[in-house]
């Protein structure tokens, strides 16, 4: 196959060297002229190993030249939005790996500085930064979990909801009640027929596996009873009634995709990073211009955060109280509890599509009139 390959596709070497960090390729020894003592003078100074040199090549490749960055974290106008979000979170965490190597960089002469490859060019300009941790932790969490807190207040939010629509609809508890009469008429006249409540769901979906007696595997099953008895007490509209089950499942559904532990352990860490942050970026020199509006929106995420983690626990507690309301089994998993309602409701809503609609009365009584006024004496 490498034989009839054909010419490769044209690609651009100048970015492949800036964006990996390549290294230009090495001369032949035989064609290598005599080292001059300028040659030495230039050569380059390494102090970090080949490996970290080319991953912090790499994180560090959509950032400003080095006297630019400093200049903007000197000044913090417009910081962290100034730069790309995964820069200032790459800047963070290479400060806080590379604290030794910036020290070593900082005891440096300046005449070698110019000799430093770009990585380290980086952290020697970091490391002249005054409360550079602080700035760079601020940064960090604006770009980073502090965007997660409007999706933690939707996935709050959806959890809440689930909650309320069902302990709100009247069908969850008309299905309920139906199916406990009907249970206890099957049941009558032994110990389980006079039962006045259920485990929920796990007896809901009990009644999709009892069917009728005779070998016809189409015969039908208690929940089509019950869906049955839901119609007709519906005036016959099922699809209000389907309308209604599909809408219960979707709430659960996304309810369902929420771990609430999560959320709040998230809250939690945003809060504690956001109080590290504006203490931290409070105490900067007066002269960093953006330090105050740094400072002030540090302040509001963690306030935010603060906010948002009482939606968290509230909704852990509504969701305890509605699975306490519907004799949900002790210490089931949300995750299992919730996608046990989506198979329920995703049950009762074919079966409520198999129904009939029952003639309405007028139409049953003309018909036996029709047929009484056929029959003739003899």
């Amino acid at each position: 196959v490498f034989e009839e390959l054909g010419a490769p596709a044209p690609f651009d070497p100048a970015l492949l060297e800036k964006q990996f960090a390549l290294h230009p390729p090495k001369v032949n020894a035989g064609a290598r002229r005599p080292a001059s003592s300028e040659d030495a003078s230039r050569k380059r100074v390494r102090i970090l190993d080949e490996k970290s040199s080319q991953l912090l090549a790499i994180a560090f490749a959509r950032l400003p030249t080095p006297k630019r960055l400093a200049s903007i974290l000197q000044s913090l106008v417009g910081f962290p939005e100034c730069l790309p979000a995964e820069a200032v979170v790459a800047l963070h965490r290479a400060v806080a790996e590379q604290g030794d190597v910036m020290q070593q960089l900082q005891d440096m002469s300046i005449d070698m500085v110019g000799q430093l490859d770009l990585p380290e060019k980086y952290l020697w300009v970091l490391g002249s930064i005054s409360g550079l941790p602080a700035i760079l932790a601020c940064g960090a969490l604006l770009v980073g979990p502090a965007r997660e807190l409007g999706d933690i207040r939707r996935a709050s939010a959806c959890v809440s909801q689930c909650c309320q629509a069902l302990r709100a609809s009247q069908l969850f508890r008309k299905t309920i009640s139906t199916s406990l009469a009907i249970g206890n008429y099957v049941n009558r006249g032994t110990a389980r027929g006079n039962a006045g409540g259920l485990i929920l769901p796990d007896a809901l979906l009990k009644l999709q596996e009892l069917r009728g007696s005779g070998d016809d595997s189409r015969a039908p099953s208690l929940l089509d009873v019950v869906a049955q008895a839901l119609v007709d007490d519906a005036g016959g509209n099922a699809r209000e009634l389907c309308l209604q089950v599909d809408a219960l499942r979707s709430a659960v559904l996304r309810a369902k995709s929420v771990s609430l532990d999560d959320a709040d352990a998230s809250c939690h860490h945003v809060v504690g990073a956001a109080v590290r942050a504006q203490q931290g970026v409070a105490s900067l020199p007066s002269d960093a211009e953006g330090a105050p509006a740094l400072a002030e929106r540090a302040g509001n995420i963690c306030e935010e955060a603060g906010q948002v983690a009482i939606l968290v626990r509230r909704s852990k507690e509504e969701l305890l109280d509605v699975q306490r309301w519907s004799a949900a089994k002790p210490k089931t998993p949300v995750e299992d509890w919730f996608a046990a309602w989506a198979a329920f409701f995703q049950q009762l809503s074919t079966a409520l599509g198999r129904t009939r609609v029952a003639p309405p009365p007028e139409a049953v009584a003309s018909k036996a009139s029709e047929a009484a006024s056929g029959i003739t004496v003899a």
